[in-house]
């Protein structure tokens, strides 16, 4: 899996590109690199672009060990609102269960979409 962050624009304060297969570790790996940059900060809105990653070989498994790493930096990650896009009907299911897998274990409003003018749409609406 290959990924790309790109800071700033309009109303994503962050806007993560991913595409090929998803992997646990390319993942966390991409999570890390934002953490580290000095531009993240507390309650950012991030645009999570998956719309050319495929999802359908990760089993239940994965999720939950996805969303336990996540959960282990949710301190470092304090509060953003964050827009998961992807473009299958899978991949929007396993979003939903990563969400209910995680919501009340970190302090991150994550919401999944199949559309990108809605997920837009949706983090714009953040109070600021």
């Amino acid at each position: 899996m290959e990924y790309e962050l790109r800071w700033g624009g309009e109303p994503e304060d962050l806007l993560v590109t991913t595409s090929g297969k998803a992997t646990l570790p390319e993942l966390d790996a991409w999570v890390q690199a934002a953490l580290a940059d000095p531009r993240f900060r507390p309650h950012l809105r991030i645009l999570v672009d998956h719309r050319r990653t495929q999802w359908d070989h990760l089993s239940s498994e994965d999720l939950q060990r996805r969303v336990d790493t996540l959960v282990r930096d949710a301190a470092r990650i304090d509060g953003p609102r964050v827009a998961w896009v992807v473009s299958q009907p899978v991949a929007f299911g396993l979003g939903r269960m990563m969400q209910m897998l995680a919501e009340d274990r970190w302090n991150v409003e994550l919401r999944t979409f199949l559309d990108v003018d809605e997920a837009r749409a949706w983090l714009r609406a953040a109070p600021a």
